[in-house]
């Protein structure tokens, strides 16, 4: 929970700024997770599938074309789980809840009416479930790692005096699995999201 801390006093700092403002988003995003060095799981893949992102965000202006953005925001990365290995073959469904902090350079275009970002996400672990046959099983000890990171780049664009377009592209650092079946290979999980969404603008520049 370092991350979360610096990042609540940084932001804190900004709100002294006389160039913040302040806002919330919300949209859908398409997730993955793609495994890598799990070779007994030949026959098992993931299948993309759409969750949601809600959350707040501070924007610092830098210069006339350029801002730091940064924000809290809850992101729920599902994908499906199929094992070819059943007959017949299971499908299941794999929830992850993250509290998300993105921390992204955003450059202006088009008199800053279009502008692009690029950064860094930090990521706190809050939950990791599956849902076979509607019944919920605690996937904790598979997805064990509690902090995550990951980079960004995205294009956004400013609709109306408050409102905000965005589309983002997440691709997550490698991080350990500890599949139960064996412990010979240690598999690496790499998730992505597509995430699209709206903003309003709560604060807008002074």
């Amino acid at each position: 929970m370092r991350f979360c801390t610096f990042l609540t006093m940084f932001l804190a700092g900004l709100a002294a700024g006389a160039q913040t403002r302040w806002g919330i988003r919300g949209g859908a995003n398409l997730n993955s997770i793609n495994l890598e060095y799990a070779p007994f799981l030949t026959n098992r893949y993931f299948e993309n599938n759409y969750a949601f992102h809600l959350g707040g965000f501070a924007e610092t202006t830098i210069n006339k074309k350029g801002a730091l953005h940064t924000g809290f925001q809850l992101i729920q990365m599902r994908v499906n789980s199929r094992n070819f290995n059943n007959t017949p073959a299971t499908s299941t469904r794999i929830n992850l809840n993250f509290i998300e902090a993105p921390v992204l350079l955003v450059m202006g275009l088009s008199n800053r009416l279009l502008s692009i970002e690029i950064g860094p996400s930090f990521l706190y672990r809050l939950s990791a479930s599956e849902n076979p046959n509607d019944m919920s099983k605690n996937l904790d000890q598979i997805f064990s790692n509690k902090l995550e990171a990951g980079m960004n780049g995205g294009i956004r664009f400013l609709a109306a005096n408050k409102i905000v377009i965005w589309s983002r592209y997440y691709h997550g650092f490698k991080q350990t699995s500890n599949f139960p079946i064996t412990s010979t290979y240690k598999p690496q999980n790499i998730k992505t999201n597509f995430q699209v969404g709206l903003g309003y603008i709560l604060s807008p520049h002074n």
